[in-house]
């Protein structure tokens, strides 16, 4: 009951938002004009990833400072990424709007992006609060905030990191393909970790097959039965294999491990996590944020995603090797094993070199 008010709440919210028209309006933002831009980019892990492609094609086109506004759940993604200037984490509740505005009046941007592909009431708040002169957005439905707005790419066509590049238009940059990259930079110690779980469970160089068993939602998770399955599989081959877990799928993965003698990678890091699927030659996993660490180290990938009731594009890996097998019902219950491998097997023999390991 409480969830349907706040839902509620915050559609009332943005209605008046959106009935709120800014007074100056422009088409493009001059470069020359651009000295210091703060990005927002709330929410998931995820999210903030597919983020990056945007980042960095502003820093190099541009050459101006940018700030992130992130999430708790996501800042890290943005920890050490050379296209950055300085990072701030966005604290719920009034404290976090009082700091914000601190923020804002200190820093004088020129611009203010929202890098959201669908309206946040929180970040519509933020964008009304800021002095920059030029705010940016997607054409969504809290258009009228905006000074500038670039219409939003057809999602039911367009992937989500070329949906959120399009906002460089607004500058002059045409979002290339070619251009448009994954960042997210490894520290050395979670590098290390990666290593010595390869030395200790792996003896010598060999093809690496990494199976994330972890996803956001337990409706993403395969069953334990279907994972033991598919380490068998990847048995016939020449090769070693990895389980990894999350911390709460720890169980399920010991369970997976005494049938099938893979050796568990779990971390509650995710700079740690990371490093372990650069390492991979070869990846299979379900949706999630794991897919575009795919991308940013071009891992082959094979995913498996659930597409309940809706038509948008898969968050499928950007411009790098992948395959997936699409389920239209909300969970992967009736996702069978012999379905999957018959869309797998072919992809995994294309992929697999064993004399071009990492």
């Amino acid at each position: 009951m409480l969830k349907k008010m706040e839902i509620a709440l915050r559609k009332f919210l943005i209605l008046i938002l959106s009935g709120k028209k800014h007074e100056r309006k422009v088409n493009m933002i001059p470069k020359n004009s651009v000295k210091k831009i703060l990005l927002i980019r709330l929410n998931r892990i995820g999210d903030a990833l597919v983020t990056t492609p945007l980042v960095s094609l502003l820093k190099e086109n541009l050459g101006c400072s940018i700030d992130i506004l992130a999430d708790k759940k996501n800042y890290f993604v943005f920890e050490g990424n050379e296209f950055v200037d300085n990072l701030f984490v966005f604290k719920k509740g009034l404290n976090g709007f009082r700091e914000f505005v601190k923020n804002d009046r200190k820093n004088r941007y020129d611009v203010i992006i929202d890098a959201h592909d669908d309206v946040s009431t929180t970040v519509s708040f933020l964008i009304e609060l800021s002095r920059a002169p030029y705010k940016l957005g997607l054409a969504k439905q809290n258009s009228s905030i905006f000074t500038t707005t670039i219409s939003r790419p057809d999602s039911v066509k367009v992937h989500v990191v070329e949906r959120i590049a399009s906002i460089a238009k607004a500058f002059g940059i045409e979002p290339k393909r070619n251009k448009l990259k994954i960042v997210y930079r490894l520290k050395k110690e979670s590098e290390k970790n990666a290593e010595e779980f390869i030395r200790k469970n792996m003896s010598g160089n060999g093809y690496l097959v990494g199976i994330n068993i972890s996803a956001g939602s337990d409706a993403r998770f395969w069953g334990i039965e279907r994972f033991i399955k598919l380490i068998n599989y990847f048995k016939k081959f020449n090769v070693y294999i990895a389980l990894i877990s999350a911390e709460k799928d720890y169980e399920k993965a010991q369970e997976i491990k005494s049938a099938s003698d893979a050796p568990i990678f779990m971390s509650q890091k995710f700079n740690c996590f990371a490093a372990m699927i650069s390492r991979l030659d070869f990846l299979f996993t379900p949706d999630t944020s794991v897919v575009h660490l795919a991308s940013a180290y071009q891992i082959p990938m094979f995913g498996i995603y659930v597409k309940f009731q809706t038509d948008d594009v898969i968050w499928y890996p950007y411009n790098s090797a992948y395959e997936a097998i699409v389920t239209t019902e909300p969970d992967f219950s009736n996702l069978e094993y012999d379905s999957v491998i018959k869309k797998l097997d072919p992809f995994f023999r294309a992929n697999y070199k064993p004399g071009e390991i990492k």
